[in-house]
């Protein structure tokens, strides 16, 4: 799985994640001694395995209200994955912000951090 690893120095921003789910994947991230970036990039890519397997993405929703004034700065993100998610969103009709509330709200189930 390393072939999704950047340089931890490589930023992007991105608009309309909720602020809340935002503040947790930062703490997580913290938590786990690694970047915001690092931990999207996982979850990008499983996303984008889940896509090649089933010929389909899955429906990922996100209970959390999209934000679209919110700018985040994302550190250690890999710019190929961000592409494909950019690209992916445009097919599917879907805001970036969505996917990417759907994917942190997902992430926080899958450690059992729920709310």
């Amino acid at each position: 799985m390393s072939s999704y690893k950047r340089d931890y120095h490589d930023i992007l921003t991105t608009q309309g994640v909720n602020r809340e789910l935002w503040k947790w994947l930062r703490g997580r991230s913290a938590i786990e001694n690694r970047s915001v970036g690092e931990i999207l990039n996982e979850l990008i890519y499983g996303y984008r395995q889940e896509v090649g397997r089933t010929g389909r993405a899955p429906q990922l929703t996100s209970s959390y209200e999209l934000e679209s004034k919110n700018q985040h700065s994302i550190r250690g993100i890999d710019r190929d994955q961000w592409r494909w998610l950019k690209a992916h969103c445009i097919f599917e009709e879907r805001y970036l912000g969505d996917i990417v509330n759907a994917l942190i709200e997902q992430y926080m189930g899958e450690v059992g951090e729920i709310q």
